[in-house]
């Protein structure tokens, strides 16, 4: 009776690939301009982070910008992690607060915005976590991008 159950299952014919970008995107993403000019806005960004972040009343047990990785660590209030992702030309977070997320540089907003709903700021998104776990309120609107 199984054997005959599993027989009229349909087959798979296909296989799940990730959209891709249309070919002018991947161009202009992945061309060496567009390479160069990332790296430096990503630099700048975890630097200025970094900066900020190294606040007297936040009371890290970590924080460090080493390789392209911003560490900051509040002890047993958690640690964030944002990194580079050059691939994709992004920033990669993660949060005990908000869990992973993925951030791109918007030219217009001038400002990283997530890319899930090309809203949420990671400047102002840090800033509200710091405040509501660190109980500082930090100015990271001053931030260089």
């Amino acid at each position: 009776m199984l054997a005959r159950a599993a027989a009229r299952l349909p087959v798979a014919t296909g296989v799940w690939r990730a959209t891709q970008p249309p070919e002018h995107v991947r161009r202009a993403l992945f061309s060496q301009e567009a390479a160069s000019d990332y790296d430096a806005r990503a630099d700048r960004l975890l630097a200025s982070l970094e900066q900020a972040l190294d606040h007297p009343d936040l009371e890290a047990e970590e924080l460090s910008n080493a390789m392209g990785v911003l560490t900051l660590s509040l002890g047993k209030r958690g640690t964030w992690v944002i990194n580079k992702q050059k691939p994709n030309a992004q920033v990669w977070w993660s949060s005990p607060v908000s869990g992973p997320k993925r951030f791109a540089f918007d030219t217009a907003k001038r400002e990283w915005v997530s890319t899930r709903d090309d809203k949420t700021a990671l400047f102002r998104l840090l800033q509200d976590e710091i405040k509501s776990v660190g109980g500082v309120d930090l100015d990271l609107a001053k931030t260089n991008v």
